[in-house]
Formats: C-alpha cells, structure tokens, sequence
C-alpha cells in the first residue's frame, strides 16, 4: 500500500516551496530512487529550471515527462510513465495513479487555495486507510 507523507512548510511563496521540492528530489534520486514531482502547469517550466540551478555544485537528472523517462520527471498530467517508485505532489490536483506509488509526499505550503486542496487530500487518503505521517518542517 502507497505510504503517504505530508511535508507541512512553513514558507509563504512557491518559489520556496519550489527550492524545497528540488532538494527533496535530489535527496531521493541519489538514494536511487525515480521521483516524479507532479505538479501545477504554471509550476512546471520554474521546477525544471531550478532543478537545474538552485545548487551550482549538483546535478540532478531531470526532464518533462512529455520528453522521455529521467531518473526524475516533471509532470502535470495525471499519467505517470513508468514511474512507481516516489511521487511528489505540489499541485492542486490529486493525481488519480497516486496508489501506483510505493510513496507519495504531498507538499504543502501556505497558499490558502492549496493547503485548503491538500486538507481534501488528506481525508482522501485517511477515509482509504492509507498510511498517513505529518512532516512540520
């Protein structure tokens, strides 16, 4: 069964959250994981670039799903590819393959919209039995 995080921040803008995501991302890949950051269309050309660039001294292998299967892929579609391993949601929409994923980390920051969304998501996954942890960062 899919294991459920809930990385609670406490920054107020995206471009913080973003910087969060990356580094989430990289942390996963390098524990050799596939990672697919599911997130907003408006979000997905911003993560990609600083995925590139928000550490000068690492590299993450990274792409749109649209453009082929990477270690980690970008998407805001509801299809996955190939991935089952970890996804991490930063947008509004709960994606319907979620339960596909050995773990999905939904990622919340203080947008009133969104974390009214991840609050639905939350007692999405608590009514299905889904293993549930809350992470305040």
């Amino acid at each position: 069964m899919t294991q459920v995080d809930f990385h609670i921040l406490s920054v107020q803008q995206f471009d913080e959250a973003a910087l969060y995501v990356c580094r989430l991302a990289e942390k996963a890949w390098r524990a050799g994981h596939q990672v697919l950051i599911h997130c907003d269309d408006a979000w997905m050309t911003p993560i990609d670039e600083l995925l590139w660039s928000y550490r000068p001294e690492s590299f993450v292998p990274h792409g749109l799903l649209s453009d082929g299967l990477a270690p980690v892929n970008i998407s805001s579609q509801h299809a996955c590819g190939e991935h089952h391993d970890v996804m991490i949601n930063l947008s509004h929409d709960q994606p319907t393959s979620f339960s596909r994923f050995n773990r999905v980390i939904e990622v919340v920051f203080a947008e009133d919209r969104l974390k009214a969304v991840k609050r639905s998501h939350y007692k999405f996954y608590q009514e299905r039995g889904y293993p549930l942890k809350s992470h305040p960062m």
